[in-house]
């Protein structure tokens, strides 16, 4: 009896030790979209019809729904923006980092409204540190952004990757740590990394 009681109980914890994994699907009917994300991979992929589709998976050991606030503007001019909970955490976990570490310095002193002001609005400046492994909260987004043909895109990372396949579109892709892969891409295309290859 008792090795059965032990047995369930570490089914449960390994279960509990599982990392999450919570989707939302963000549809815009726009000319152009700025998808803007703090911590995860961005893949850009090319949409079947006219209008842009993200598919946002948080995840990692602390992701929880409601953590993570999925912010979306629709019109002309679109806008995802995914908000984490920096007002309550400045250390976060991103296994895909490794060993590595990268700090991000958010600052809500400039006037010019962008998307940082509305991330950290009363925060003045703080720092961020994500990290491979450690001590933090362990949550993160990945997002599939599927981009209709002759649209234009802009996608900006803090930390983490971005990679584009066959896209027929204008991009900019912006990430402040991680590497940018494009292949196949027809259209303007701007690819800026602070620390990674493109």
């Amino acid at each position: 009896m008792l090795r059965a009681w032990t047995g369930i109980l570490l089914v449960a914890f390994a279960a509990s030790a599982l990392a999450a994994d919570i989707e939302k699907t963000v549809t815009l009917d726009s000319d152009e979209v700025e998808l803007l994300n703090l911590i995860g991979q961005v893949t850009v992929a090319p949409a079947s019809g006219s209008t842009f589709e993200a598919v946002i998976h948080v995840r990692g050991r602390d992701a929880e729904p409601g953590l993570i606030e999925i912010v979306a503007d629709n019109g002309r001019e679109g806008r995802i923006l995914i908000k984490f909970p920096v007002d309550e955490h400045r250390d976060y976990v991103y296994p895909a980092l490794g060993n590595s570490r990268s700090t991000v310095t958010l600052d809500d002193s400039g006037e010019d409204g962008g998307w940082f002001h509305q991330l950290v609005k009363g925060l003045a400046c703080k720092r961020i540190d994500v990290r491979g492994k450690g001590k933090g909260l362990e949550v993160w987004a990945d997002v599939e952004l599927k981009v209709p043909r002759d649209h234009s895109a802009r996608v900006e990372v803090k930390v983490g990757g971005i990679a584009s396949a066959r896209v027929k579109a204008d991009l900019v892709l912006d990430t402040g740590s991680g590497a940018i892969e494009v292949d196949g891409h027809e259209g303007s295309l701007v690819c800026d990394t602070g620390s990674g290859s493109v």
